[in-house]
């Protein structure tokens, strides 16, 4: 997975080679559906890199309690 840093599409590429290579990964993983992150992935397919995604609940991006919070009031609704 590419860290997650504001990177031009030159760089995003550089970097996404560097670490197929170093790594011997066959995709690069981005998260974040921004204009940018959209944009970032096109250019790296363009390049001939596969690119991978998530669809769904990205932990990361919420509070714990919340998380745990919302799992109770599923228990409590089924």
């Amino acid at each position: 997975m590419l860290p997650v840093v504001r990177y031009s599409y030159e760089q995003a590429v550089d970097t996404a080679v560097t670490v197929l290579k170093e790594d011997g990964m066959d995709a690069i993983k981005l998260e974040g559906g921004a204009p940018s992150r959209i944009s970032t992935a096109k250019h790296i397919v363009e390049a001939g890199i596969a690119v991978m995604g998530r669809v769904g609940l990205t932990p990361q991006a919420i509070s714990p309690l919340v998380f745990l919070v919302d799992l109770d009031l599923k228990r409590r609704i089924s």
